[in-house]
């Protein structure tokens, strides 16, 4: 079977069962398109979290309420 021959072959399928053919290639250029958005939206994500975090500044200290674990102050630990 020679190329020529093949590519003749395909081309009258596709041209025989075009519907097929045309809602099969808008399915693949529908998952390739989803699938870079999708990755570049994660991607866009993850560096404005951490531009996010890098904005906060360098001595910055959180508190949230809760319970000591360690004895600070004088004060014996686990106080709340």
């Amino acid at each position: 079977m020679s190329l020529l021959e093949i590519i003749r072959q395909s081309l009258d399928s596709l041209l025989r069962n075009r519907l097929r053919s045309g809602l099969t290639m808008l399915g693949i250029i529908w998952g390739l398109v989803t699938v870079v958005l999708l990755l570049s939206y994660g991607k866009s994500l993850g560096e404005g979290v951490l531009n996010g975090f890098m904005g906060l500044g360098d001595n910055v200290i959180m508190v949230w309420g809760g319970q000591t674990s360690m004895q600070a102050g004088g004060e014996r630990s686990g106080k709340k």
